[in-house]
């Protein structure tokens, strides 16, 4: 295995093993590569039966500073288990852009204005961004 060795250490003085895929870094780390940080923006993911019922998701909640942005990809193909059975389904994907101070409002919001019994949240944490969009995206919503 490649070994990394401490920037200005004495080669004697701590090796690392290089790790066998990517690291996700929560603080910034200066190295040959690009600085790497962890941001307080996040991007939700679900999904909408119509392309009118993710109008009206969007809307409420950029119109209730709970997202910066929502976009709408519609009419992409879901294949699922649901009680039992396979089905499929032709949806329209949301993807909404938000901080990580609104995701308990805005799940909350969103269980009382979607159509289905269970529908999709999951949470992905922005590693980094272009700083004025990030900036825009804090400064958008609360």
């Amino acid at each position: 295995m490649p070994r990394v060795a401490i920037m200005n250490a004495p080669e004697h003085f701590m090796q690392l093993p290089r790790p066998a895929r990517s690291v996700r870094v929560h603080r910034k780390v200066r190295m040959s590569r690009p600085i790497l940080y962890m941001t307080d923006e996040r991007i939700v993911l679900t999904t909408v039966g119509s392309e009118e019922e993710a109008k009206k998701i969007a809307h409420a909640l950029v119109d209730g500073r709970l997202a910066a942005c929502v976009n709408i990809v519609p009419r992409i193909e879901s294949v699922y288990r649901w009680q039992g059975k396979v089905e499929e389904a032709q949806e329209s994907l949301l993807i909404i852009k938000t901080t990580s101070a609104m995701i308990s409002s805005l799940r909350d919001s969103l269980q009382q204005v979607h159509s289905y019994e269970l529908p999709e949240f999951l949470v992905l944490a922005v590693e980094a961004g272009s700083e004025a969009y990030l900036n825009w995206v804090a400064e958008s919503v609360g």
